[in-house]
């Protein structure tokens, strides 16, 4: 993923990232890589290995999952 500054920025201001200089921010977006889903579209199912972090640059995330009873239920 390219390292623009708007993208260092925006990692700058989530709590998680806000006390990393921008040597470390860079290192982080290099291995970033950038996916898009389509409406409908699952990023993970609930019991998948958890093997990568997943940052969210723009539109919504449904995250939800399915009660004893059988109904979604929205997190």
């Amino acid at each position: 993923m390219e390292k623009s500054p708007a993208h260092i920025e925006t990692l700058r201001s989530a709590p998680l990232f806000s006390h990393l200089d921008d040597g470390q921010l860079e290192q982080i977006l290099a291995s970033c890589e950038a996916h898009t889903l389509a409406e409908g579209e699952y990023l993970f199912r609930m019991g998948e290995l958890a093997d990568h972090f997943c940052w969210l640059r723009s539109g919504l995330l449904k995250l939800s999952r399915v009660s004893p009873m059988g109904e979604e239920k929205i997190i």
